[in-house]
Formats: C-alpha cells, structure tokens, sequence
C-alpha cells in the first residue's frame, strides 16, 4: 500500500501530504470498487508467505500502518483477484 502513497508523492510533490494520501486512498478504493484487486494481510509479501483477506477495508483503509509499515509487524498490499 506505502507504494501507492509514494506514486502519489512522486506525481504531486507540491500537494500537501493529507492531499497526496488521500489520491492514493481514492485510487485504492477505486481498484476495489471495480473489483480489481483485493486487501490481504500477512508477514511479508511473497508468493510463500502466509497472508490472509482483509475482511475491513475500511478499517485498513484508514489505519496509518496500513499506509506505513511497522516493523515487525504484519503488512496489507494489494492483490489481484
């Protein structure tokens, strides 16, 4: 999800940091509005790592370490589905 927010960072630099965090939130919910993708959480991302769907998105959506990644911590990206 942090990749999002950094595209976002990238193209809008001149934007305020609530601005450019909320294009990448609305370009998140776009891509799950349309089915696009999925939220799922676990350890790291890899195709062998254990990861679970995110059944909140909303919730995930708006917690800050969705969008920042906390050590040792359990990480939510983006998957096709």
């Amino acid at each position: 999800m942090y990749e999002v927010w950094w595209a976002a960072n990238s193209r809008y630099p001149a934007l305020s940091l609530s601005t450019r965090l909320a294009i990448a939130e609305s370009v998140v919910r776009e891509l799950l509005r349309d089915g696009r993708i999925g939220l799922v959480r676990g350890e790291w991302i890899g195709p062998d790592h254990e990861r679970e769907a995110v059944r909140d998105t909303e919730s995930a959506l708006r917690d800050w370490s969705t969008w920042v990644p906390q050590p040792n911590e359990p990480v939510i990206w983006m998957a096709h589905v």
